[in-house]
């Protein structure tokens, strides 16, 4: 029996992950201090977005596991390395209770949220790629069939 728990959104992962960002910059996390709630909840979306792109669990693994999962996958641009550089600064508020400048939060926000608009434009070029060449390909066999028919 299904529970609410085991419900799927079946939306794009970036729909969703750009409604998580915008939940994320409604809280009072950053001026009431809550840095290390605030960089959960950001880590996460990322997180969780990417590994729903790229059909990995990342949301159980250490920053260095995710690092090494990554460089088999080529993230567009420099990603590969920022978003690592992004994950071991947010371990040092989450864990070693670093307090960021507000102005680093709203950096890291906008990182994420680039990050996501990236993927996803990275993601869709790939899809209609891969789209395009099913059609050739199932267009050049249908020639085929055509030409043996006669």
């Amino acid at each position: 029996k299904k529970t609410e728990d085991d419900f799927e959104d079946s939306r794009p992962a970036w729909e969703i992950a750009f409604e998580k960002l915008a939940l994320l910059k409604e809280t009072d996390y950053i001026e009431t201090k809550k840095h290390k709630e605030y960089y959960l909840e950001l880590t996460e979306i990322a997180r969780f977005f990417l590994g729903k792109i790229y059909k990995i669990n990342l949301l159980d693994m250490t920053t260095e596991e995710f690092i090494e999962n990554f460089a088999e996958i080529s993230l567009p641009g420099e990603l590969q390395n920022e978003m690592g550089q992004f994950l071991k600064e947010s371990d040092l508020v989450k864990f070693a209770k670093l307090i960021p400048e507000k102005n680093k939060a709203n950096l890291d926000f906008d990182f994420v949220y680039g990050m996501v608009e990236t993927v996803r434009a990275d993601f869709e070029k790939k899809e209609t790629e891969k789209l395009a060449r099913q059609k050739l390909s199932q267009s050049g066999k249908f020639e085929e069939a055509k030409v043996e028919q006669y």
